[in-house]
């Protein structure tokens, strides 16, 4: 609820207080000849027909707000009931630090990543049906979760370090893919020194880019994600994992080749990436369940929320500012 009815943050909550605003209420669209495809809108159909729904009820915003924020924290911890009995801190740690990162003011995005979630979970439990319809409604409220689609294909990679690192690079090439010409026409020379748009793409997925356009593998993210696949590979040597855990990390696996291959265009790579960004605290909950050691049992999730508090501090710092300072 405090989340639900918090200020705006960013130029994405002004521009859904706008759709919101001129959407009208479903009772008008059922009845009149208005609806979704009266004049072009820049969001998906599921999304207006949320709003339109709402709109029968109320006009305030922040009561949408607070609907969407409820919609999305519900299907999160329903995803993650269904996969681990520690359920409440894989909670904590998405509800402390994810839901602001990456969910809180993009809503089409966060209830679709919601959805993408509860999809992937009928997915590792082998409920095709649920799992086809969820994936479909999940891009009915944002395209980028096209992605589910192609789950049942990530069953047949065998994964290992080797493929591990294998993919990785496979992944860096294809990112750089524009340059590849560019080494033919420079030759050798390109390699000594030559201003090459190729070398130039490779050295920026070695470094922090301040605006955020591309990805980039030595980001405090990219890090992250990199510690927690090869956690998943020490537990793995003692032959310790379920199937479903890990399902789960081949998945995410999937999430860290589209976020490094498609880092050309990051906006888009980013938004696919956090569809499988809410997978971590369930497999960070699901490590602890492996680790023997109380010290690590602690540290894993403690440092898994002080490293979102260092990568996103700008957006904690916005969010407290407006809500707590700022008034």
């Amino acid at each position: 609820m405090f989340l639900g009815l918090r200020d705006f943050l960013g130029e994405d909550d002004y521009g859904y207080l706008e759709y919101f605003n001129q959407t009208e209420n479903l009772f008008d669209v059922l009845t009149t000849n208005v609806g979704y495809y009266s004049y072009p809108r820049p969001y998906e159909i599921s999304f207006y027909y949320l709003m339109s729904f709402v709109k029968i009820f109320t006009e305030s915003f922040y009561v949408f707000q607070l609907i969407v924020s409820f919609m999305i924290i519900s299907l999160v911890l329903y995803s993650y009931k269904k996969l681990t009995l520690n359920y409440h801190i894989a909670l904590l740690l998405f509800s402390s630090v994810l839901y602001l990162s990456i969910t809180m003011h993009q809503f089409r995005n966060g209830i679709s990543m919601a959805l993408g979630l509860l999809a992937i979970v009928y997915f590792i439990q082998g409920k095709s049906n649920k799992y086809l319809f969820l994936s479909l409604i999940s891009v009915m409220f944002h395209f980028s979760a096209f992605f589910l689609f192609l789950l049942p294909l990530i069953k047949k990679i065998k994964f290992s370090i080797k493929s591990f690192l294998f993919f990785i690079m496979i992944a860096i090439l294809f990112s750089t893919m524009g340059g590849f010409s560019l080494v033919i026409e420079y030759s050798l020379s390109a390699f000594i020194g030559v201003d090459s748009l190729f070398i130039n793409k490779v050295a920026g997925k070695f470094h922090s880019d301040k605006y955020g356009e591309s990805s980039i593998i030595f980001g405090l993210g990219i890090v992250k994600s990199f510690l927690i696949i090869f956690m998943f590979f020490y537990l793995e040597k003692y032959n310790v994992i379920e199937n479903k855990l890990r399902l789960l990390v081949k998945i995410y696996f999937i999430g860290i080749l589209f976020l490094i291959g498609l880092s050309e265009i990051g906006i888009f790579a980013n938004r696919v990436f956090r569809f499988f960004v809410l997978l971590e605290p369930l497999i960070i909950v699901m490590f602890i369940q492996y680790i023997k050691s109380n010290f690590w049992k602690y540290t894993l999730p403690i440092g898994y929320f002080v490293l979102y508090l260092i990568k996103d501090r700008h957006l904690f710092f916005e969010f407290g500012y407006k809500n707590f300072i700022g008034f």
